[in-house]
This record gives C-alpha cells, structure tokens and sequence, in this order.
C-alpha cells in the first residue's frame, strides 16, 4: 500500500546503505579530536560546527523535513 501511495504521489523510494560511521562526515571529524574527556569532545564538537558553512546549516533542518516554526 505504501509503495502505492508513493507512486501515485510521482516519487520513488530510494533506499540507504546499511549504517556506517565512514559515512558520516561529522561523525567522522568528531571522533579525530583528543579522546577521554567530556570537555575535549565539547571542544572537538564545536571545532567540526565552525568547519560548517552558515548557510548549509540554516538549511539543513528544512531540508531534513522538519517544520520551520
């Protein structure tokens, strides 16, 4: 039924490859940082946001299918 409505609606469905950090850059830029501390990976964090264009990150929620509020 699913497939259905997804057709009628002219979309396809794509399916992701199964769960990789290698395919998370973020996830991937955060665990390069000093490891142990909870302040280390607050500072590792916040260096892998400022390596992030302003724009790409007000978009990201839209893009993402939450609501704007």
């Amino acid at each position: 039924a699913a497939r259905t409505a997804i057709r009628a609606a002219g979309a396809h469905r794509l399916f992701l490859p199964p769960y990789s950090p290698d395919l998370n850059p973020i996830e991937h830029l955060t665990r390069q940082g000093e490891p142990g501390t909870v302040e280390a990976t607050w500072r590792r964090v916040g260096h892998v946001l400022d390596l992030a264009a302003p724009d790409a990150c007000a978009n990201s929620p839209g893009n993402s299918g939450y609501a704007a509020v």
